[in-house]
């Protein structure tokens, strides 16, 4: 399925929020931490600056010059994602971080910043060079690549709940970035449900229209083309959306699959279900949309599903 690119046209501006920075149109350069992190218990000297972009779900790209990368085991730089407080959770993407060429990893309140994953040698990079990042982000899902490399994908334990960007860096000589281009894709919402009658109906007639009306994409299982292990495509499908519908009233085990898998990632979650449906024990707790199959059901679903998802994407 084509992706549809809405490139941000704000004038980008910054602020700096820790360490000591430099801001010049869309150049930012990083002079040293004015405070200290810490990075595994070791302090670092740490600066982070904001920008008035956001990225809910797309692409960012920024090009990284190091002054120097010798003898500081604590120089890195990169691009955070999922930013609101310096006190919530948020994740980024870096290079020269955690003693690897390239890491990922998150700040978690209380515990500080953890490295998810690493990979290279930080002695392959070079200083006085440009390297241009480009981090994908779409669900929990999140890509790095640099120079056009693919460099590696994680799948976040949950979903980001702020959408700020900024940038972060760390050590004790300057680090420059250049270029930050920020393009957003519409949040995508997955349809979890049986296929056949009656609920491809409620699908293409109830669930399609109010997703769409809301300017969200949505995707079924079977509307995906091209090769590959369908399993394999559900969990991507399933980690790359914002937002899960799940049609419950038949006791259909792939679907209550998807519906766990969504869940283990802690993704915003809207359940459908016939009226006099008697659901399964575990999940009675959870708020579902009930709905009559009547001519006049039609349009109460249709209200209900759009409040609940309204909701949930002011949250996002």
């Amino acid at each position: 399925m084509t992706e549809q690119f809405l490139s941000e046209r704000t004038a980008l501006s910054w602020a700096a929020i820790s360490g000591k920075w430099e801001f010049d149109g869309s150049t930012a350069r990083y002079d040293e931490g004015a405070m200290s992190g810490l990075v595994a218990g070791q302090p670092v000297p740490l600066g982070i600056a904001l920008t008035n972009q956001t990225l809910q779900r797309g692409t960012a790209r920024i090009g990284i010059t190091f002054d120097s990368l010798e003898n500081d085991d604590r120089q890195g730089g990169g691009l955070v994602f999922g930013y609101r407080s310096p006190n919530e959770r948020y994740v980024m993407a870096q290079l020269a971080s955690s003693g690897a060429a390239y890491s990922f990893g998150e700040f978690l309140p209380g515990f500080g910043w953890q490295a998810l994953i690493t990979a290279g040698e930080k002695a392959n990079l070079r200083p006085k060079r440009k390297y241009l990042m480009e981090v994908s982000i779409r669900g929990q899902r999140i890509r790095l690549d640099v120079d056009g490399v693919r460099v590696f994908e994680q799948v976040l334990r949950a979903p980001l709940h702020g959408k700020q960007v900024a940038v972060i860096a760390a050590g004790a000589s300057a680090v420059h970035f250049t270029g930050l281009e920020v393009e957003s894709e519409k949040p995508r919402v997955f349809v979890a449900m049986q296929f056949g009658e009656p609920f491809d109906t409620i699908y293409t007639q109830v669930i399609k229209p109010s997703v769409r009306g809301l300017d969200l994409e949505v995707v079924r299982i079977d509307e995906i083309a091209g090769p590959g292990i369908i399993f394999d495509d559900i969990q991507r499908n399933i980690s790359e959306a914002n937002i899960i519908i799940a049609e419950i009233t038949a006791p259909n085990q792939n679907v209550f699959y998807e519906l766990g898998y969504a869940h283990a990632l802690n993704k915003p979650t809207i359940l459908l279900a016939k009226r006099g449906r008697e659901l399964p024990f575990d999940i009675r707790s959870y708020r579902v949309i009930f709905y009559d199959d009547t001519i006049g059901g039609k349009p109460a679903v249709e209200d209900s599903l759009e409040k609940h998802l309204r909701a949930v994407v002011q949250d996002l």
